[in-house]
């Protein structure tokens, strides 16, 4: 069982570690700073941005560079508390951007994830999808032939979307389901990384309980660093009010990228599984 702890600990200034209790082979809490970290000799390091306030009712953008002569292989963030949400996260020049909004009358905070590789990759962006005022679609991405997703996300300008998913499929393509939180249609791509390198799809859930938070971490095998990752939770909305759901609230690596980390809240009044993926790799 994963322990609990609120979000906001895990973007603070003094700790931006994910407490977690993951699938075997467990891993372990791991301290992290702001900023640029991680100078390890193998390839796919993790890089945290800055903390950023998120304004009441407000939507800021962000976004953390690779090191010169590396990519993202994917990326990810993170917002604090309920009424605030990733809006848009995807690879941008050579690092990653994070969208995130805030509908509440309290500040927020948020910081951009990105895992960086010298190896090479391509950036596919999907057909763009409207999304109806109050409405819900779901958006794919695909690599091209010979290549596998190696993270991913979604783009909008617009910062009323949210995801209750962004992860790959059991037909190996980049999904994103997509819910509308205002009255107007909004349009957005799903955005996939691709990789010719060898990537394992590792794979854990929970049962969050109705009202329940928690963190939960998909964790690599010995020896393999992440190149992203992604979660779903099925038969769900957003959470996002006033939509009932589980809301993804952090979606990101490991301050030490062996896994990949979520937290979640259930706003639902049952059960509902939390799927975590970690794509894995020895490259």
């Amino acid at each position: 069982m994963t322990g609990r702890a609120p979000l906001v600990a895990l973007l603070s200034a003094a700790t931006l570690a994910l407490t977690v209790t993951a699938a075997a082979p467990p891993p372990q809490e791991q301290p992290g700073e702001g900023g640029p970290q991680l100078q390890v000799p193998l390839d796919h390091n993790g890089f945290m941005g800055p903390i950023v306030t998120v304004p009441a009712k407000g939507t800021v953008d962000t976004f953390v560079p690779c090191p010169s002569g590396t990519v993202p292989s994917g990326g990810g963030g993170g917002v604090t508390g309920q009424g605030s949400f990733i809006s848009s996260s995807s690879p941008s020049g050579n690092g990653w951007a994070l969208k995130a909004s805030n509908i509440t009358d309290t500040p927020k905070q948020a910081a951009a994830y990105a895992v960086c590789t010298a190896a090479t990759h391509t950036r596919v962006a999907g057909s763009r999808v409207t999304v109806q005022g109050a409405g819900n679609v779901t958006a794919f991405a695909d690599c091209p032939s010979g290549w596998r997703p190696s993270g991913g996300g979604f783009v909008t300008n617009e910062p009323f979307l949210s995801a209750s998913r962004m992860d790959v499929d059991t037909n190996g393509r980049w999904r994103v389901d997509l819910a509308n939180n205002d009255g107007l249609p909004h349009s957005a791509s799903a955005f996939v990384v691709c990789t010719t390198v060898p990537v394992t799809i590792r794979q854990t859930s929970i049962v969050l309980q109705s009202g329940e938070q928690n963190h939960v971490t998909a964790v690599c095998l010995p020896g393999q660093r992440i190149t992203g990752g992604g979660a779903h939770a099925p038969n769900s909305g957003t959470g996002v009010p006033p939509q009932p759901g589980v809301a993804i609230n952090t979606n990101r690596g490991l301050p030490e990228p062996t896994g990949w980390g979520v937290h979640a809240k259930n706003h639902t009044d049952r059960p509902q599984e939390l799927f975590i993926q970690a794509y894995c790799t020895t490259s």
